[in-house]
């Protein structure tokens, strides 16, 4: 900073638009241009500069105000100057204040998304899981009730055989009663018989 930076008008060219546009006060860092802006100072010969605008740092736009507040009692435009480039500072400060608050916004819909979708998928997996574990369980069961009916039906087959022998045996057993009781009959008859021959 020296008594010259008064006299410095800067020519600012957005590589964009590729437009020059002509400021009266030596700003570095106009509001709404974006991209790379080439500073270059018109009654000094200093190297072009490429500087980002909301990368100015703010001891340079302190210095800046308090050259431009100097000035300002010398230069009859100098309180215009001063209050454009408070505007500007004013500007600057709260587009970073803005692009935090965005940044910090964006960080925490992030989160919430990751989170939300954690819960869904915890959800959806705890669900899937537990139906897997009943159809294993109904599996099992059905596997079980079927091998009991298997071995209930083996048994009532043992048990239908064993009562068709036992019907068997009952019926010999019928049988030979009545066969003892005609053997009884025909006893008797042969002994009256020979009773009543003998008596003859």
């Amino acid at each position: 900073m020296n008594g010259n930076f008064n006299n410095l008008r800067f020519s600012f060219e957005n590589t964009r638009q590729s437009n020059l546009l002509s400021s009266p006060f030596p700003s570095p860092a106009p509001a709404l241009t974006g991209e790379y802006i080439r500073l270059r100072p018109t009654t000094i010969s200093h190297p072009l500069l490429y500087i980002l605008p909301f990368l100015l740092p703010q001891a340079l736009t302190a210095a800046l105000a308090a050259e431009m507040e100097g000035a300002a009692a010398e230069t009859p435009g100098g309180h215009l100057e001063v209050a454009l480039l408070q505007i500007m500072q004013r500007h600057h400060h709260e587009s970073l204040r803005q692009r935090k608050k965005t940044e910090r916004a964006k960080m925490d819909a992030v989160k919430s998304a990751a989170r939300v979708a954690d819960l869904l998928v915890a959800t959806v997996d705890g669900g899937v899981k537990e139906l897997y574990i009943n159809e294993r369980r109904i599996e099992m069961e059905a596997r079980a009730l079927l091998a009991t009916i298997a071995r209930y039906r083996k048994q009532t087959d043992q048990w239908l055989a064993t009562t068709n022998e036992i019907n068997s045996v009952l019926k010999e057993i019928g049988d030979f009663e009545n066969w003892m009781k005609i053997m009884d009959f025909d006893c008797e008859s042969i002994n009256a018989a020979i009773r009543n021959i003998h008596q003859s």
